[in-house]
C-alpha cells in the first residue's frame, strides 16, 4: 500500500507538470491574440446561428399553418366544379328579366354535355367576387339577448348546394316553386343554429331581417357549415332566401361537371352570348383555385420566410465552417502532439466536435429564446399551430444538429489526413 500511494503521489505531479510545460509551449507558439480571435470567432458564429435560428422557426411556423390551412375542411366540393359571375345592367334588366335571364340560363347550363348540375349564388365560400353583407336577425320568440348581433345574408338558386357539394342536415332546400308570387322561404346553416335558436327546432319559425317588424321568412331547411370569408375563421351564421323572391341584379353561377373545365367554361360562355351578346362571364375559375387563391397572402409569406431562413442556414453553415477550418488549422500542431502522445481518432473527433457545437449550442439557445418572442408576433398569421410549437423548434434543433455534425466531419477528415510527422516538424 504505502508503495502504490508513493507512485500516486509522484505521478500526479509529473502528469500535471507535464500538460503545464506542453500549454506554455502551444501559448507561446500561438500567442494571446489568437485565443481573443478564436472568441470573437465563436461569438460571430452564434450570432449567426441565432438569427437563423430565429428566422427558421418563424418560417416553419408559417409553412405548418399552410398546411394545416390546405387540411381545412371547406365544407363544399371542388372536384369538377366551375364558377363564373354574371352581373346584368340595372338599366336593361329589371326583376322580371333577370330572373327569367337566370333561370333560362341556369336550364341551359344543366343541359350542357357532362354537366351535372348548375346553381347560383351571390357570394360564393371564399370568392373575391359578389356580395356579401350582414344584417341584423330576429327569430319569433326570442328576445335581443338570446340572438347574435347579425348573420350573413345571400341569394341563391334551386340546386345550388347540391352542386356546391353542401349537404343538407334538416328540412328541404330551396326549389323552383319557390317564386315571387310563393310564401317567403329561407335556409339557415349549422352556425346558424348554434347562435340562435340553440334549445330548440329552428324549422318552421320565421326570421325577419333588419328589425322584427320586418317581412318575415320561414326557415325551411337546415344546411352543413362552410368556410366562407376564409379558412382560418370560424363558420358565420349564414341564411339563404331564393333568388327569385329578391333578385339582386348580380350572380356568381356554378356548374358540377365530368368534362374538362377550359370547355365547360367556353360553353357556359357561348349559352351566355345567345342568351344577350353584351353580357359576359367575369371571375371564371375552378373552386379549387378559388379556394387555393384565398390563401395566396399567406402563401406568399410563407415563401419569402422560408427563402429567407434557407439564406441564413447556409450563411450560418458556411461561417461556421469557416470558423472551425481557421480554428483547425491553428490548432493542427496541438491536435498533432496529441495524437503523438497516444490520442486516438475518437478524441480527436471529440475535439473537432466540441470545437464545431459550442458556438452552435449557443446560438441555439439565444435563437430559442429569440423566436419565441419573434413567433408571439406572428400569432394573427398563424393557424393550427402556437408560438411555442415543439414540432417546430425539434425540426429546427435538428436541422443545425445535422449542419454541425456535417461540418465538424469535414473539419476531421481535414484533420485526420494531415501527416503527423510532417506537423510535428513544422512545430
Amino acid at each position: 500500500a504505502l508503495i502504490i500511494a508513493t507512485l500516486v503521489a509522484g505521478a500526479l505531479p509529473a502528469i500535471a507538470a507535464s500538460r503545464e510545460v506542453a500549454r506554455r509551449a502551444i501559448g507561446a507558439r500561438f500567442g494571446v491574440a489568437t485565443e481573443r480571435g478564436g472568441r470573437l470567432r465563436r461569438v460571430l458564429t452564434a450570432s449567426q446561428v441565432a438569427l437563423a435560428v430565429v428566422l427558421l422557426v418563424c418560417a416553419v411556423l408559417l409553412v405548418r399553418s399552410m398546411l394545416a390551412l390546405q387540411r381545412v375542411n371547406t365544407g363544399f366540393g371542388t372536384d369538377g366544379r366551375i364558377a363564373a359571375t354574371i352581373e346584368l345592367p340595372p338599366a336593361l334588366y329589371d326583376k322580371t328579366r333577370e330572373v327569367a335571364l337566370f333561370t333560362t340560363y341556369l336550364e341551359r347550363l344543366r343541359a350542357l354535355p357532362g354537366v351535372v348540375s348548375a346553381g347560383g349564388v351571390t357570394s360564393l365560400p371564399l370568392h373575391r367576387a359578389g356580395v356579401d353583407y350582414a344584417v341584423e336577425t330576429y327569430l319569433d320568440g326570442f328576445a335581443a339577448g338570446d340572438r347574435e348581433p347579425e348573420s350573413d345574408f345571400r341569394l341563391a338558386t334551386p340546386d345550388y348546394f347540391r352542386t356546391m357539394g353542401i349537404p343538407l342536415v334538416a328540412g328541404r332546400e330551396l326549389r323552383a316553386s319557390d317564386t315571387a308570387n310563393a310564401a317567403r322561404v329561407a335556409i339557415v346553416n349549422e352556425a346558424f343554429v348554434r347562435a340562435y335558436s340553440p334549445r330548440r327546432a329552428p324549422l318552421d319559425v320565421n326570421v325577419h331581417f333588419y328589425c322584427p317588424d320586418c317581412d318575415a321568412f320561414r326557415i325551411v331547411g337546415v344546411v352543413r357549415d362552410t368556410r366562407h370569408r376564409a379558412l382560418d375563421g370560424p363558420p358565420r351564421p349564414e341564411v339563404y332566401i331564393p333568388y327569385t323572391q329578391m333578385p339582386h341584379g348580380e350572380l356568381t353561377v356554378v356548374a358540377r361537371t365530368s368534362s374538362d373545365a377550359a370547355s365547360t367554361a367556353t360553353a357556359m360562355r357561348q349559352e351566355l352570348m345567345s342568351l344577350d351578346p353584351n353580357l359576359a362571364l367575369s371571375n371564371v375559375a375552378t373552386l379549387s383555385d378559388i379556394v387555393s387563391r384565398s390563401i395566396d397572402d399567406r402563401r406568399f409569406d410563407a415563401q419569402l420566410l422560408a427563402a429567407f431562413s434557407i439564406c441564413a442556414l447556409l450563411l450560418a453553415a458556411i461561417g461556421l465552417w469557416g470558423s472551425l477550418s481557421f480554428s483547425i488549422g491553428q490548432r493542427k500542431q496541438e491536435i498533432a502532439v496529441r495524437v503523438a502522445l497516444g490520442a486516438s481518432r475518437a478524441n480527436v473527433w471529440r475535439l473537432v466536435l466540441t470545437e464545431a457545437a459550442t458556438p452552435v449550442a449557443i446560438g441555439l439557445a439565444a435563437g430559442v429564446a429569440g423566436a419565441i418572442l419573434a413567433s408571439a408576433s406572428l400569432r394573427a398569421m398563424m393557424f393550427g399551430v402556437t408560438a411555442g410549437d415543439p414540432v417546430t423548434y425539434a425540426v429546427v434543433i435538428a436541422t443545425f444538429a445535422a449542419v454541425v455534425l456535417l461540418v465538424a466531419f469535414a473539419g476531421f477528415r481535414r484533420v485526420s489526413g494531415d501527416d503527423v510527422r510532417a506537423l510535428l516538424a513544422d512545430a
